[in-house]
């Protein structure tokens, strides 16, 4: 009955995963039923579970009126103007699953399609190439024109099969290197957050895939105040955030030392740490086990929090990915991915937009990963 129970379990969490979407958490784990489903390895994307109608809902005159740059979660790079209208788009050949793409400064752009790769294309939008590897996440800039993004590699690990993340740079020619090795300095961050059970013996065999971190966001720092008062937030450190550990930390790409974390802050399953150059580290914290998602704006320096946007009496929540961008006169962009919903708040925080994504992927409302606003001179004429 047992053994039973547990295949049944293992079954539905297999067909989950390959529908393309991040499975829903069976009942029990499908191989060690002494670790949370939420630590197992899923996958991304997938669709909506909003039933609000499409398009924009809200729209104040406090709105900004930044083009906004998504995916479809399948093949396209997508730009919308305010009105929720496409005004340009680009397909990636060869890719089923881009979830974000980064804009050129000469026009084309750098995709990323989960567990498949990166690509770039000119402005054109014709390939220019395509590096095949499990980049997930994240396309950050660093010097040169070249990109930061994550990867993850399968180990065996205290007697499981784990996912430990990587960070990889990527120059302007798509070659890849390895910048920073999570596995390697596993060591100076398990202390620095709750016991995982990953981290002890399994008592047996086992089959499903976990994740120890989660690496959800890279940023290459920025000068800034911080860097002013204190050396540790430098530009060219990294800036990291892992969901599975609830932590948010910095380290030094060079040495791949742990250099400071984020204390004194309950953080439930956080995503897309960024801090910019006053010294504000904004967090999407999407409250797994509360229920409700909320944006946390801190003093790096002091962890004082400044800012929290949760909605109010209208509460917003995504129990998966999900990103806040920090605008000017203080407006904040909020992707609630499994909803496929993006709101503007003001700097008074009053919800100043709303949009709903008309999008379908496979015939399903898509999920969205992330919603950035676009730089002035994107998409090109």
């Amino acid at each position: 009955m047992e053994a039973g129970r547990r295949l049944i379990g293992l079954l539905l969490w297999a067909a989950a995963w390959t529908a393309c979407g991040e499975a829903p958490a069976p009942t029990t784990s499908p191989a060690d039923e002494t670790i949370p489903t939420s630590l197992l390895a899923l996958g991304y994307g997938g669709e909506a579970e909003d039933v609000r109608a499409p398009g924009v809902t809200i729209r104040t005159a406090q709105a900004g009126s930044e083009v906004l740059l998504t995916t479809d979660g399948a093949e396209r790079c997508l730009a919308f103007d305010r009105s929720g209208q496409i005004i340009w788009s680009q397909t990636v050949p060869g890719r089923s699953r881009v979830e974000y793409f980064a804009p050129l400064p000469d026009g084309g752009v750098l995709a990323l399609s989960t567990d498949e790769g990166i690509t770039r294309l000119n402005p054109a939008g014709q390939v220019l190439w395509q590096t095949d590897c499990s980049a997930h996440h994240e396309l950050c800039p660093t010097d040169g024109g070249a990109f930061l993004t994550a990867t993850h590699t399968t180990r065996t690990y205290c007697g499981r099969r784990v996912r430990f993340d990587e960070v990889q740079r990527i120059d302007p020619n798509g070659q890849r290197s390895l910048l920073l090795d999570l596995f390697e300095i596993r060591a100076q961050m398990i202390p620095l957050t709750a016991e995982s059970p990953l981290d002890k013996e399994a008592s047996g065999a086992t089959t499903a895939v976990y994740d120890r971190f989660h690496l959800n966001s890279i940023q290459v720092l920025p000068e800034s105040d911080a860097h002013t008062a204190d050396g540790r937030f430098a530009p060219g450190n990294l800036l990291l955030c892992l969901r599975n550990a609830n932590l948010v930390l910095v380290v030094d790409p060079e040495t791949s030392q742990v250099l400071w974390h984020l204390a004194g802050v309950d953080l439930d399953r956080p995503h897309g740490a960024r801090m910019n150059g006053a010294g504000e580290l904004s967090i999407f914290d999407n409250g797994w086990h509360r229920g409700r998602s909320r944006v946390l704006i801190l003093n790096i320096l002091t962890a004082e929090v400044l800012r929290i946007e949760d909605g109010g009496d209208q509460p917003f929540f995504t129990r998966t990915r999900g990103f806040a961008q920090q605008l000017g006169q203080k407006r904040l962009l909020v992707t609630l991915s499994e909803q496929g919903r993006v709101l503007e708040f003001d700097g008074a925080g009053n919800l100043a937009y709303e949009w709903n994504t008309p999008l379908h992927s496979q015939g399903a409302r898509s999920a969205l990963y992330r919603v950035m606003a676009a730089p002035p001179d994107f998409p090109p004429n």
